[in-house]
């Protein structure tokens, strides 16, 4: 008799293989698969968990030993016939490049039966990241990198734009910038408008940057913030 497994199961299990994948863990990919899964990554098909030429070209998008963490933005669960699943969404791999910090991000579709992987594509999602021009206070031209902005802090009628290596100071309001800014940006306080992907950590009426920074939340506020800032990055492992 199979045994049904729930949507917490089956996400787990996923998880599971796409760590795998990407970490080079090609011995539990394996058992974690059919003998014959059918690979598509990118513009290339293969058979088979030890596939060298998907091997590679996983490899190459992000190599194992840069790894630092695995973020999941969502995905979608269709139950077919039996115990067998669809599952499709989209995941973030945050690597080191250097002495910094890179992201790449990756959509992909996968079924599995009862448990088991029979088909696997991962696809790497190349979506430009935006860039603001902002004025410094002494005239200076900055273009900033959304990847690259941690916070922003109210101060009077200035901002200060929080960078992983620089902070800018400029003319404006948060009222203004709430408009400007992406959907990665979350007002959480009436000072501070933080990029919700550079999250460390949250806990009870505050949150901590990557950098160390702790940021405020209203108690009053904590829950709606809060959800607002897991409605698409729940990070599911940390290493």
């Amino acid at each position: 008799m199979v045994m049904e497994k729930t949507n917490e199961k089956v996400m787990k299990r996923v998880v599971q293989i796409l760590l795998g994948i990407h970490k080079g863990d090609h011995r539990n990919v394996k058992k974690l698969c059919t003998k014959n899964v059918l690979w598509k990554c990118g513009c290339c098909y293969g058979n088979g968990a030890e596939d060298a030429m998907v091997i590679q070209m996983i490899t190459d998008m992000v190599a194992p030993e840069t790894i630092t963490k695995f973020v999941r933005y969502e995905q979608y669960i269709r139950h077919l016939q039996g115990a067998d699943r669809l599952v499709a969404g989209r995941y973030q791999i945050e690597y080191a490049s250097g002495i910094d910090l890179s992201t790449k991000s990756f959509e992909y579709t996968m079924v599995l039966a009862d448990g088991i992987a029979e088909f696997i594509q991962i696809d790497f999602q190349c979506i430009p990241t935006k860039v603001y021009k902002i004025t410094a206070v002494n005239e200076a031209v900055y273009y900033l990198n959304e990847k690259e902005i941690l916070y922003v802090e109210a101060l009077s009628d200035h901002i200060l734009w929080h960078c992983r290596n620089k902070v800018v100071e400029a003319v404006g309001t948060l009222k203004h910038l709430e408009q400007e800014l992406s959907g990665e940006f979350v007002r959480v306080h009436r000072s501070y408008i933080i990029n919700k992907n550079l999250i460390a950590s949250i806990q009870r009426c505050s949150v901590t940057m990557v950098n160390g920074a702790n940021i405020p939340i209203p108690y009053k506020k904590y829950v709606n913030v809060k959800e607002k800032l897991m409605s698409r990055s729940p990070a599911l492992t940390s290493y």
